[in-house]
């Protein structure tokens, strides 16, 4: 069920030095291999929004997992992840969080 598109404005793609694209392109490509993810975007270069199912749990500690994965790709950096509810995005009901994290 893929919901939303994994897109990067070619403005932010341009202020980004090019191994940190290639660092959050390696991080995003580790995390589109998780199960409970449904799909991932990069709305601009310092948010990333997680779409998973709404299990009727907070996210908030998932979304710090998160965290960890795009620090082990060196891709963390003042990021604001953002969990949201998959089933909402498909229809039409926005971004519902499930929960978020600041990365360090």
């Amino acid at each position: 069920m893929r919901m939303m598109a994994f897109a990067v404005s070619v403005s932010a793609a341009l202020a980004w030095p090019g191994s940190v694209l290639a660092d959050r392109a390696s991080a995003t490509a580790a995390l589109k291999t998780e199960t409970q993810i449904k799909d991932l975007t990069w709305p601009d270069e310092t948010t990333l929004y997680v779409g998973m199912f709404d299990l009727g749990t907070r996210r908030h500690g998932y979304a710090m997992y998160v965290c960890e994965v795009l620090a082990s790709h060196g891709a963390s950096k003042g990021v604001y992840v953002k969990i949201i509810d998959i089933v909402a995005v498909a229809q039409k009901r926005g971004f519902r969080k499930l929960g978020d994290a600041y990365c360090r």
